[in-house]
């Protein structure tokens, strides 16, 4: 390799967009075949040399450095490998300085021209994993734009990659087109960790029958990604659009995805653990749209917008920011057979809205939350399977709830301060009077009445054992109480609500003892205010006799009678 002495350098920024055609390092700019600044290496269209055509250094110019030169003097400096397979295109500036390696360089020319069509007729899946493989071994994130076709090889993410600007037309219907993971397996076991992977703008599915989805495959799935922040793009026309997986004694878990729009997959998303020993959990996902053609039919059997599949270890603790959740082609719109996810402020647009909650085990359908959202309260709420409970559905006017251990309150503003209020149709609390409730509850009492009413008419009284009645225009002062744990009393007058109306006991069900302190009247007579006494002689009647004991054995009369 030849050297050129170079008495100074200035260091400037280069532009991203020019050409480097060697490396400056040690004061020397080594196998330059162009002049020393990046602003003549930005004019220059590769085909001529630039600098001094006379002189001492032109012998040195004479020689143009292969990729080879390039790459040893960039592994011996730190800035990255170019790579062979780049053949005679030169690295970027951005790529010389060791910041970010592009697709396109890895491209041929036919190839090229090929992406810039629109639509690509030569596979470049080999090209793709072969750029991301080397950017990861060159410690470097890799980008793309333009439109490639692909399908050929399953495109496996390995590292840093922005493919945001690039379009992915997928032929063949290959089982998994794309893939983050470490690629170490066809289901890799180890985990990939503290990448961001941007995933095309739009994948689209070629292969994709109209109507139907069988055997599409899956348009992308993450395999043991932990604590990763993933951009899916919009993924269209497979059977599983978006999958969230684990193998091994591994978690797909900590992760942040950033949905783009899954659109027509007869399963948007997917989370589901592919081992016995493996879990999907606590990953955070943002935004989106969930959609499918009309086309496809109304409440289409095995369609999802987004389903929490079963496994051993239950899919639990995953949540979802303001998913957009449209269409009436999905049979369930939701399928849940985890615990502990969560969905906030999600955009219900469907006609119904349908949620299922399915299990087999304990840890299926159980304690998930929907909250909140643009028509949550049109959700209808179903269960299928042995298991599923205690979940929550709560926003816009609506609670749904099953509890299992209970609901636990604690009033802490004083023990007779009301905890629920209640108001009758076509009133708003907030915008109600102090008065206008018609069911207070409180930790030691519930009363009831109606909105105009100046006072509750039942009142039931925890504290005391009572319940309250009134009609309304005060505090009520009737009770009814507890004697004991055994008898019940009164603090007022018993009566029908009508006289000669109603009966006290039945024909098959009579009171044993009636004791009286007062006055008792018969047959519509007025009570006898004093208990009568029965004088004279019975003059040896028996019948007499044995009537007037009779009575005065009852309490009615007092015998006062002679032989």
């Amino acid at each position: 390799m030849t050297s050129i002495p170079v008495p100074s350098i200035e260091v400037v920024e280069p532009d991203p967009t020019s050409r480097v055609l060697g490396v400056v390092a040690g004061g020397q700019i080594k196998n330059f075949w162009a002049g020393p600044s990046f602003a003549q290496l930005a004019a220059d269209d590769g085909a001529t040399k630039i600098g001094t055509p006379e002189g001492p250094v032109q012998a040195a110019l004479d020689a143009r450095p292969t990729t080879t030169d390039l790459a040893q003097a960039g592994a011996s400096h730190g800035l990255g490998s170019v790579l062979a397979e780049v053949g005679a295109q030169p690295m970027t500036a951005a790529e010389a300085l060791g910041l970010r390696y592009n697709l396109w360089n890895f491209l041929t020319e036919a190839e090229r021209v090929d992406s810039a069509s629109g639509s690509p007729t030569i596979d470049v899946s080999a090209k793709i994993n072969t750029a991301i493989q080397r950017a990861v071994a060159a410690g470097r994130p890799l980008d793309a734009f333009g439109t490639y076709r692909v399908g050929a090889q399953k495109i496996v993410f390995l590292g840093d990659a922005d493919f945001s600007k690039a379009k992915f037309i997928v032929y063949g219907a290959p089982a998994i087109a794309m893939e983050v993971s470490t690629g170490s397996a066809a289901n890799p076991t180890d985990v990939l960790s503290n990448v961001v992977v941007h995933l095309p703008y739009r994948t689209e599915n070629a292969a994709k029958p109209v109507p139907g989805w069988g055997g599409q495959g899956i348009g992308a799935r993450t395999v043991n990604t932990q604590s990763c922040r993933i951009y899916t793009g919009n993924i269209t026309g497979f059977a599983i659009g978006f999958r969230e997986t684990s193998y091994g004694t591994n978690g797909n878990v900590y992760n942040e995805i950033y949905i783009g729009h899954l659109e027509n997959n007869q399963i948007n998303l997917d989370l589901v653990p592919g081992a016995t020993t493996s879990w999907v959990n606590e990953n955070n996902h943002f935004g989106g749209r969930f959609s499918h053609y009309s086309g496809e039919g109304i409440n289409v059997a095995g369609t999802r917008h987004i389903k929490f599949d079963k496994g051993i270890n239950s899919v639990n603790n995953n949540a979802f920011y303001k998913p957009s959740i449209e269409g009436n082609t999905a049979e369930y719109h939701v399928e849940n057979c985890g615990a502990y996810n969560t969905l906030v402020s999600a955009r219900w647009e469907a006609s119904p809205p349908k949620l299922l909650y399915n299990g087999d085990m304990t840890t299926h359908g159980n304690r998930n939350f929907v909250l909140g959202g643009y028509g949550v309260q049109d959700v209808v709420v179903s269960y299928a399977g042995t298991t599923g409970g205690a979940n929550l559905l709560v926003g816009a006017g609506v609670e749904k709830q099953e509890y299992v251990e209970g609901r636990a309150v604690a009033n802490r503003g004083g023990a007779d301060l009301p905890y629920d209020l209640f108001y009758e149709g076509g009133t708003k609390p907030e915008t109600a009077g102090v008065n206008e409730w018609s069911m207070r509850h409180t930790s030691q009492t519930l009363r009831g009445k109606r909105k105009a009413d100046v006072s509750e008419r039942m009142r039931l009284d925890y504290v005391n054992g009572r319940i309250y009645l009134g009609n309304g225009t005060a505090a009520p002062v009737a009770w009814l109480q507890n004697l004991g744990n055994t008898n019940v009393g009164v603090n007022t007058s018993f009566a029908p609500n009508a006289t000669g109306s109603l009966d006290l006991g039945l024909t098959s069900l009579k009171w044993q003892h009636v004791y009286l302190t007062g006055s008792v009247g018969f047959f519509g007579s007025a009570p006898v205010t004093a208990k009568p006494s029965v004088s004279g002689s019975r003059g040896g009647n028996a019948a007499l006799a044995d009537l007037i004991t009779k009575l005065a054995s009852f309490g009615l009369i007092t015998d006062s009678t002679t032989a």
